[in-house]
């Protein structure tokens, strides 16, 4: 009796996937870690420069979100 036949050939390679993948998802939550420890709200400062957010369109009479161009029911009412 051979003590390396025990086990199927798939299942020691499924195992041995598995850690592999839990190694370098681990890794990649170190690296993750690191990085916002250098360069903390980077990232959030960087998409705020290229997105150039600006507030949102309010009515001045009724302070409703202003959606398209056709302005505000509000001073439409009979």
């Amino acid at each position: 009796c051979q003590p390396w036949k025990s086990a199927p050939l798939w299942r020691s390679l499924g195992y041995e996937m598995i850690k592999a993948v839990l190694v370098f998802l681990i890794v990649m939550a170190v690296i993750a870690m690191i990085g916002n420890a250098l360069f903390p709200g980077a990232l959030t400062r960087r998409v705020k420069q290229q997105l150039r957010l600006t507030p949102a369109a309010k009515c001045t009479s009724c302070g409703r979100h202003l959606i398209g161009t056709s302005g505000c029911n509000c001073k439409k009412r009979a």
